[in-house]
C-alpha cells in the first residue's frame, strides 16, 4: 500500500490517483528500453501545467469536471518525453488562485501533522 493509498481520502491531496494507467505506461516504457532518448526543451509557461489527455482538468470548477483535455499541458508533454510517468494529480484551488487548496469538488485539502 503505498502512502497516498493509506491518507487518502481523508487528506483530500491526491485526488486523481493514476496506478493503473501509471504503470502500464511504465511497463510499456520498459519494454522500449532501446528509444533513444530526447533531452527536455524548454516548458512552455502555459496557464495550466496539470492538464493531462484525456483526463478532465477542473482547475476546481464543478463546471469544467467533466471536459477531457485533448491535449497534454505543454510542460506534461516535455516530462513525458523524458521519461517521466504521471502517478496522480493534486487538488486545485478554484482557479488555482489562492495559496492553500479548496475547491467545491473534493473540499478543503488537509495537513497530515495537523487536520485543524
Amino acid at each position: 500500500m503505498t502512502g497516498s493509498e493509506t491518507c487518502e481520502p481523508a487528506l483530500r491531496a491526491v485526488v486523481e490517483p493514476l496506478g493503473e494507467s501509471a504503470m502500464a505506461q511504465a511497463e510499456a516504457m520498459d519494454a522500449d528500453r532501446g528509444r533513444a532518448a530526447r533531452a527536455l526543451g524548454p516548458t512552455d509557461h502555459d496557464q495550466d501545467q496539470r492538464r493531462l489527455q484525456g483526463l478532465p482538468n477542473s482547475n476546481g470548477i464543478p463546471a469544467l469536471n467533466q471536459i477531457p483535455c485533448v491535449a497534454d499541458a505543454p510542460v506534461v508533454a516535455n516530462l513525458r518525453a523524458g521519461g517521466v510517468v504521471p502517478i496522480g494529480r493534486s487538488s486545485t484551488p478554484e482557479f488555482s488562485l489562492r495559496w492553500f487548496t479548496s475547491n467545491p469538488i473534493y473540499g478543503r485539502t488537509l495537513n497530515p501533522w495537523d487536520k485543524a
